[in-house]
């Protein structure tokens, strides 16, 4: 507990005000902070000296009621000034005046403050107005010869104040401006993107995005030259624009360039990438995302659009995805490898998913919604550009081309309308999962050219809703050459399923599940697990010396052959099935007469 005597002593605790100053009467006033209040600060202003014990300050400075301080209002003479500028474009001239003149200054009272800014009121003396001839003679001198504003001059020769205004006015150019490229794909290789589980933390396998463009992305579009207005400047000049530069979009590997040259398209899988040389702009995809080391968790899950070749390892619960190839020179260990298309390890694969997918062709049946109103947009573009060209027009500032479009949509194609509305309700209906993605955009596209076309800014505009409208064409021609092989050269304690065929290299298999829609071969030993092809079987030794059981299966018109197969090993064809009790050679069975013949 605080004591008496200690309540007794306690300090009070320390005022705090600010100190004030304030003029009245042309007199200043000044009031003294307590304790730990702020000090009085004046403010001398243009005209406007502040005098501190005989000491003239021209800025802000801090007093006290013991300071003798005075206001000393100044008078300032400003001498006649004309200043004429002509603007960057040369259409422009501007004018900055000022009359010759005596300013003095009336200081106003003021209210008290911790910080005064003194007021004053201006009074203009002696003013000599510009002569106008002056002016002219200046603006001469200069060339300004066009666009002479005569009011803007009159009014400046007329008025006491410091003036700026514009005097004269050419007409300004329209510069031209180069062809430009507009991407839409990364220029890095991939991104980093944390994601967190269902726990909460943060899944280190997936944080590393790799760039992949589809088939039917567009890439890169093009956007035309415009060739500007020439101008005329104040001193009567012709002002040129300038001779804008083009540029040549250009395919490479996996692109298609569509709309006059305007549009860049994936088809093919892969990273997207620009080369430039002078004007042209080729654009490529690279297939296949190279690994130049070991995937683990510092690395992260492989997910690719195209192919994946990794020059090491597949570590222990990691996981590999493409659509394209993958292709594994080192092993894979207790790992997932995944592909649309074919797998090859060059290594040992040890407890391991090994996967490859059917891929089926997609529907066509869209293509019958989106193939007239194609056909539609093509037309009115042809007959724009002709008529553009006719007219001597350049379509990029033709400001009628949405009029124009309206015009021979009416005219022309009386049935766009109801075919648009026909592809609009097919893909809000998201009856076809591949169209589902990019559907909205086309949605939005469609619509512009249904409302009368009023909303088309360009020719490049047009190209443009035509290339969001096309996109999914290429998604349903793309070219299925998907073999779903897997080649493996040694495999322990795996699991195997192939939509193609599967060959496994002279170190063979060993309790393996393999299953297959087409052949299987087996060049080295096959000891213990199943074996399942919807084709056919070649294996060189199955099953061992020991009798270990090893099960290999073929539909009821399949074939099984195998160089040397062990007892206890069973092969099943079909609903018929033979069980070896004796180690047995140059087997070739089939069902013949509802049975399994061996030879």
């Amino acid at each position: 507990m605080i004591s008496y005597a200690a309540l007794l002593f306690k300090t009070k605790k320390e005022e705090k005000t600010d100190g004030k100053v304030w003029i009245k009467n042309k007199k200043v006033f000044i009031k003294d902070e307590k304790g730990l209040g702020s000090k009085p600060i004046i403010c001398p202003r243009q005209g406007i000296k502040v005098l501190v014990n005989n000491t003239i300050h021209e800025s802000p400075v801090t007093v006290s009621a013991m300071d003798k301080v005075e206001i000393i209002a100044e008078p300032i003479s400003r001498e006649e000034a004309i200043e004429i500028t002509i603007s960057e474009n040369l259409a422009e001239a501007w004018l900055h005046t000022v009359p010759s003149h005596v300013v003095k200054y009336e200081v106003l009272d003021s209210e008290p403050s911790c910080r005064l800014e003194v007021k004053a009121f201006e009074i203009f003396q002696n003013v000599r107005f510009i002569p106008e001839e002056s002016l002219y003679a200046k603006i001469s001198e200069m060339g300004i010869n066009t666009g002479i504003i005569h009011e803007e001059i009159a009014n400046a020769c007329n008025t006491y104040e410091e003036k700026d205004m514009q005097i004269a006015i050419g007409i300004p150019c329209v510069p031209a401006k180069n062809a430009w490229l507009e991407y839409f794909f990364s220029g890095s290789e991939y991104e980093i993107n944390l994601h967190e589980n269902k726990k909460g933390k943060i899944d280190f396998k997936n944080i590393v995005d790799y760039q992949c463009s589809k088939v039917g992305d567009i890439l890169a579009v093009k956007h035309s030259l415009q060739y500007g207005q020439t101008g005329i400047s104040v001193t009567g000049e012709i002002i040129n624009p300038g001779t804008p530069n083009d540029i040549t979009l250009k395919a490479g590997n996996g692109i298609v360039i569509e709309g006059n040259g305007r549009i860049a398209r994936c088809i093919k899988a892969g990273k997207a990438y620009k080369t430039v040389n002078g004007n042209i702009v080729t654009i490529s995809i690279n297939e296949a995302l190279k690994i130049d080391k070991n995937v683990d968790i510092r690395l992260g899950n492989i997910k690719f659009g195209g192919s994946v070749e990794i020059n090491g390892s597949v570590k222990e619960a990691m996981e590999v995805t493409a659509k394209g190839n993958v292709n594994i020179i080192g092993d894979s260990l207790f790992s997932v490898i995944k592909s649309n298309s074919s797998i090859t390890i060059a290594g040992n694969v040890i407890s391991s998913r090994v996967e490859t997918e059917e891929v089926s062709k997609l529907d066509s049946t869209p293509l019958k919604y989106f193939e007239p109103i194609i056909e539609a947009i093509d037309y009115i573009t042809n007959k724009i550009e002709a008529y553009c060209e006719n007219e001597a027009l350049n379509p990029e500032h033709v400001c009628g081309i949405a009029q124009k479009a309206k015009e021979i949509s009416d005219s022309k194609l009386p049935n766009l309308n109801r075919q648009i509305k026909n592809l609009t309700t097919m893909l809000k209906s998201r009856k076809y999962e591949f169209l589902n993605e990019k559907a909205d955009q086309m949605i939005s596209a469609l619509k512009i050219i249904q409302n009368n076309c009023k909303e088309i800014k360009s020719i490049d505009h047009l190209y443009e809703l035509r290339a969001i409208i096309y996109g999914p064409i290429h998604i349903i021609e793309e070219k299925q050459q998907s073999s779903g092989e897997i080649g493996l050269q040694y495999t322990v304690n795996s699991t195997i399923f192939s939509a193609g065929k599967v060959v496994i290299g002279n170190k063979g298999c060993i309790n393996c599940t393999i299953q297959a829609k087409g052949k299987i071969a087996v060049k080295g030993i096959v000891r213990g697990g199943k074996i399942y092809s919807e084709d056919s079987v070649e294996l060189t030794q199955v099953g061992s010396s020991t009798g270990t059981s090893t099960i290999i299966s073929v539909p009821e018109n399949g074939t099984i052959k195998a160089d040397k197969i062990f007892s206890e090993s069973i092969i099943k064809i079909g609903k018929y099935s033979y069980r070896f009790i004796e180690n047995t050679e140059n087997i070739n069975a089939h069902v013949q007469n509802d049975k399994i013949v061996l030879r």
